[in-house]
Parts: structure tokens; C-alpha cells; sequence
């Protein structure tokens, strides 16, 4: 056998034997924070932690993504969450809801004036302008030449809001209210001359 062959081997095989136990735990000097994972010498973060030692933490707001639009402000709370705070016109999570999105579609009107009852179908539409809704054949009164139309500000998320408004069947003011059902609920005064009507009508989704 060749001794000096096998003298030259063997070293070589020492070192591949040797070196890999005495290579250090990469993550020994690794202390990774808010719950972050060392793996191979490298911190693996937690969701919405960064960072080397995963030290750092996004802004609550910034990952709620309130709406740029709808936001009044973001409040974060004793528990690091945050809550967007709407302004009016405005609600849902993240304050990308409109108020008046609830109320469109066509409805069948059940109306009452002092006795007097009838059914027809009234339409409600957005606008015409922010934080509007349009309420068209009210008091059954549509025709080609006129349709109606009485429009209502919203001063709540689900309550409006009819100011006076001169219809060719008389002065017309009112309110209105969203229910839970998505039904509407609407109330309001017809004054013709001296004669004056008081109305109610519970408008259901068709």
C-alpha cells in the first residue's frame, strides 16, 4: 500500500470532519424582538415588523389605510390599533363609504296624506350634489314635463333632510330616514294656497 498517498488523504479528510463543528450557531448573537424568528443569522419578522432585530413596527395608521378622501383623522388607540374618524358624508372601516351609496333604487312608495292612501313607484338617485339624494314622482305627481324630483341633504348617515321646495302641486318640505331594512321612511308638508297636507310615505325596495 502507498503510505505516502494515505499520509496526504488524510489530512484533507480532517479538515471537511473538523471544520463544520467548529463553525459557530449562526444565530447565537442574533436576538430578534417582538417575536421575530432568527433564521440562519437573519431575523424573520413578524407581520407589520421590520427591522435587523425585527425592532421596529409600522405606523397603526399605515396599515389601516384609512380612505385619503373620507379621513378626518386616524386615532390610534391604548391597544396600537388604529380607527379612522370620518368626515360627514363618510363612514365604514377605512371611511370609504359614502351615505348617500345606501340610498339609490327604485322603491314602492305606500303613501298616507291625512287618510288619503295610495301606492305608486318612486325612484331615489345620489345628488345632485355631495351628500344629496333626489326622491323623484313624490306624491305620485310625475309627468313629462315635470318629475317630481325633491331633493334631500343628509345630515346623518341614514337621515336627510327635505329644505322647501316649490313643486307645481305646492311648497314641499320634509325629512326623510334610512331603516334597517333599507326601507326609507319619509315625512313631509304640502302647502298649496291656504290649504295644507300632511303626508307620510314608507318607500319599499323593489
Amino acid at each position: 500500500m502507498n503510505t505516502r498517498f494515505i499520509c496526504l488523504i488524510c489530512p484533507i479528510l480532517l479538515i471537511f470532519l473538523v471544520l463544520p463543528s467548529c463553525a459557530g450557531d449562526p444565530c447565537e448573537d442574533v436576538e430578534c424582538q417582538n417575536g421575530g424568528i432568527c433564521l440562519d443569522g437573519t431575523c424573520d419578522c413578524p407581520e407589520n415588523f421590520f427591522g435587523r432585530d425585527c425592532e421596529f413596527q409600522l405606523d397603526p395608521c399605515t396599515i389601516q389605510q384609512c380612505s385619503t378622501t373620507g379621513t378626518d383623522t386616524c386615532i390610534v388607540g391604548n391597544d396600537d390599533n388604529a380607527i379612522c374618524r370620518c368626515k360627514d358624508g363618510y363612514q365604514g372601516e377605512r371611511c370609504e363609504e359614502l351615505w348617500t351609496e345606501a340610498f339609490p333604487g327604485t322603491f314602492q312608495a305606500q303613501e298616507d296624506c291625512e287618510g288619503e292612501t295610495q301606492t305608486f313607484e318612486m325612484v331615489v338617485e345620489t345628488g345632485p350634489s355631495f351628500n344629496q339624494v333626489t326622491l323623484g314622482n313624490l306624491h305620485n305627481q310625475a309627468n313629462p314635463q315635470d318629475p317630481a324630483k325633491l331633493v334631500g341633504n343628509l345630515l346623518r348617515s341614514t337621515f336627510f333632510d327635505m329644505y322647501p321646495q316649490f313643486m307645481p302641486f305646492g311648497r314641499v318640505t320634509g325629512f326623510g330616514n334610512l331603516n334597517d331594512n333599507n326601507s326609507i321612511s319619509v315625512f313631509y308638508t304640502i302647502i298649496e294656497n291656504s290649504d295644507t297636507l300632511q303626508c307620510s310615505a314608507l318607500l319599499l325596495p323593489l
